[in-house]
């Protein structure tokens, strides 16, 4: 196709959310954001006409998501690590002790 004469621009397939817009007679683009649900190939089939001729572009995009994660830290820098591992250390204190009378014949845990 050439010329000055005005084309006529269809999206004739395209995923949804998909949308063509005229830029001016002779060009045309397509907006699209696409959905965490509309990952893998795309298929796109785009129609140009002047009078009796058409023309057809069709073409897939591919769209990849990243897997997002949420982050947290291990707490080894946060007061709440350090009382967690200072309660962790004295519940193994506790619990040596306790093994330590139970070898000395008696059930009897020291406080």
């Amino acid at each position: 196709m050439s010329g000055a004469e005005v084309t006529d621009f269809e999206l004739v397939e395209g995923p949804v959310g998909a949308r063509l817009t005229a830029s001016s007679a002779t060009s045309a683009s397509i907006d699209w954001h696409p959905t965490s649900q509309q990952t893998g190939p795309q298929l796109f089939d785009v129609a140009a006409r002047r009078g009796t001729t058409e023309v057809r572009q069709r073409f897939s995009v591919e769209v990849q998501c990243p897997q997002l994660t949420p982050q947290s830290s291990c707490g080894c820098s946060q007061a709440e690590g350090v009382l967690a591992a200072l309660g962790l250390a004295l519940l193994l204190r506790r619990r040596r002790r306790y093994s330590h009378s139970m070898v000395a014949g008696g059930f009897d845990e020291m406080s």
